[in-house]
C-alpha cells in the first residue's frame, strides 16, 4: 500500500502479514488489537506516520519501521523482540517498552533468517523514556538519546558492574550491600548482560532507595582500565 490515509480511523482488529506500507498515514489512528508483523518475511513500513496514534492494543511483531515518525504515539507495553527500527523519530512519553538487538526467543533467529535486529539511526531526544529497556546488544551510540540528567549512560557496562560488585563487598552495612547487589543484578539479567552500553533512567529500579542508586551510578561512571 502506498500513500494510503488511515489517519483517525478506529480499527478493531488489524493483522498484517508479509505486507508493505509506503508513505502511509496512521496519525491519530486507534488500533485496538492485532499484530503489525505477524510472520516472516517481516512486514515493512517505510516513511509512515504514526503521530498521536494509539497502538497499545497491537503487537509490533516482526515489523520493520524505516524513516517512520512516532511523535506522541502511545506504544505502552510494546515488546520489540523481533522488531526493527531504522531512522525513526520518537517524541512524547514512551512507557514500558523493550527494544531488543537480537531476536528473542533465540528460536526466532532461524525463522527470521537473521541473528540481529536492525536498530540504528533513531532519534529519541524528544521522547520521555519511562521504563524503556534497550537490551540484547542494542548499539546505544547508534541512536540519538535524551541528554538531560534524568538518564544515565553506562559504557563498558559488564566490566563496570563487575568492578562495582567487588567494591560493594567491602561495604560495612549489610542492608546497603543487599540493595546495591539487587540493583546490579537488575542490570545483569533480562538481556542487559548482552549490553556493552546501558542507557536507562536514573530513578530505576524503583525498589532501590535513591541514596543507594546514586552511589551505584557514581561507581558505574568510573572507567575500568584493562586489568583493573
Amino acid at each position: 500500500m502506498t500513500s494510503v490515509d488511515f489517519s483517525g480511523l478506529r480499527i478493531r482488529h488489524l493483522q498484517v502479514e508479509q505486507s508493505s506500507f509506503i508513505d502511509c498515514d496512521f496519525s491519530r489512528a486507534h488500533l485496538a488489537n492485532g499484530n503489525l508483523g505477524l510472520a516472516s518475511p517481516p512486514s515493512t513500513y517505510l516513511r509512515c506516520r504514526f503521530d498521536g496514534a494509539d497502538l497499545r492494543g497491537v503487537r509490533p511483531g516482526a515489523a520493520r519501521f524505516e524513516g517512520c515518525r512516532f511523535d506522541g504515539a502511545r506504544l505502552d507495553g510494546w515488546l520489540c523482540f523481533v522488531t526493527e527500527f531504522i531512522d525513526c523519530h520518537f517524541a512524547g512519553p514512551l512507557r514500558e517498552m523493550v527494544v531488543s538487538g537480537r531476536p528473542f526467543p533465540p528460536a526466532r533467529t532461524e525463522d527470521l533468517g537473521r541473528s540481529r535486529n536492525a536498530v540504528y539511526g533513531n532519534d529519541f531526544r524528544a521522547a520521555e523514556l519511562m521504563g524503556v529497556e534497550f537490551v540484547r546488544g542494542i548499539d546505544v551510540d547508534a541512536q540519538l538519546m535524551p541528554e538531560d540528567d534524568a538518564y544515565v549512560r553506562v559504557p563498558q557496562a559488564p566490566a563496570r558492574i563487575g568492578a562495582a560488585r567487588r567494591e560493594i563487598e567491602q561495604w560495612p552495612d549489610p542492608s546497603a550491600r543487599a540493595l546495591a547487589e539487587s540493583m546490579l543484578s537488575f542490570y545483569s539479567i533480562r538481556g542487559y548482560d548482552e549490553q556493552e552500553t546501558i542507557f536507562t533512567r536514573r530513578d530505576l529500579p524503583g525498589t532501590v532507595p535513591a541514596q543507594v542508586r546514586e552511589r551505584i551510578w557514581a561507581m558505574l561512571s568510573t572507567e575500568v582500565r584493562p586489568g583493573g
